[in-house]
């Protein structure tokens, strides 16, 4: 097994996999928005220490304000699927 990453450690590109949710979609390619969001996003929180997924924590749920805010409720969804498998992974 592999250390734990720490949450500044991580490159932008992986961050920005938190901050915009919603960016995600068409312009990758993929069919439905939001495609593969919840694998990509879960491989990054396996590899966070629990530092690293508190701050994961926080920023998901931001984005799921701003997804409120801007009526993704199809991303909405899948957001909060991964912030219930983040905490479960915060409680054991």
């Amino acid at each position: 097994m592999t250390e734990a990453t720490t949450w500044e450690s991580l490159p932008p590109e992986k961050k920005d996999l938190f901050a915009n949710p919603h960016c995600y979609g068409s312009s990758e390619g993929y069919k439905t928005p939001g495609y593969g969001l919840r694998d990509r996003t879960l491989q990054v929180i396996n590899e966070l220490d629990e530092d690293g997924r508190q701050k994961a924590l926080a920023v998901l749920d931001k984005a799921i304000r701003e997804l409120d805010k801007y009526g993704r409720s199809y991303l909405r969804e899948e957001v909060e699927e991964i912030r219930e498998k983040l905490q479960e992974s915060l409680k054991s």
